[in-house]
């Protein structure tokens, strides 16, 4: 009977503790939705300053607006990362008494999201790379030392004065942005995918622990 009653004890105890990490898990899910969207709008702006840009270099170079593309570019050369919330996922992983889990379809679930972030990241290195390479480097060719200091602290440059800068540059610099602005769409593109698979997770944990939506 002390056998029986202590196996009662730890099921009990093991499902109140699969319920709260199921609760805790979907709560980390919702934060990394909201994370999402404002990366999602982030991208979406990116791509909109890209097209700008690239349309401002179509135009002749005698007849460019030198501060105004300066400010353009500097208002481009943005980063922003998604820092996922693993503390539910790290738990469930290590734990091995919460083996309840692989009753349901989260372990799957885990596994998918773990390779969206695994794919997002490459991407987000990928667009640091470039940023760097492209955008700094233009910026540190051909901007005069007043206006590197002010692009340093993301203010309006001084002056349309430039260094060094033929028209191959201006036709690199296109070339360039448009490079950029195609990991901008992959990252839009996994960010939604994060968001599609995270809604689907948190639609999954609210079906099988009967949590409201």
């Amino acid at each position: 009977m002390g056998f029986l009653a202590e196996n009662v004890r730890e099921y009990l105890s093991d499902s109140k503790n699969v319920a709260e990490m199921a609760g805790q898990l979907k709560e980390d899910l919702i934060n990394d939705t909201i994370k999402v969207n404002r990366h999602i709008e982030f991208q979406k702006s990116q791509i909109a300053k890209a097209e700008g840009l690239i349309e401002v270099l179509k135009i002749l170079p005698a007849q460019i607006d030198y501060k105004k593309m300066q400010d353009m570019i500097v208002d481009y050369n943005r980063l922003d990362y998604f820092y996922p919330s693993t503390g539910a996922i790290s738990t469930i992983k290590n734990e091995l008494r919460l083996r309840k889990f692989v009753k349901t379809k989260i372990a799957m679930h885990i596994d998918n999201y773990e390779k969206d972030i695994a794919v997002l990241e490459k991407f987000e290195n990928r667009d640091i790379d470039y940023m760097g390479k492209f955008l700094e480097s233009f910026i540190s060719s051909h901007f005069t030392t007043e206006n590197a200091a002010m692009a340093t602290s993301r203010a309006p440059v001084i002056n349309g004065n430039m260094r060094n800068l033929n028209p191959s540059d201006l036709i690199q610099l296109s070339v360039d942005i448009s490079l950029i602005k195609a990991y901008n769409f992959r990252l839009l593109n996994q960010y939604e995918k994060i968001k599609s698979d995270a809604t689907a997770f948190i639609g999954h944990i609210n079906a099988t622990y009967n949590f409201d939506d």
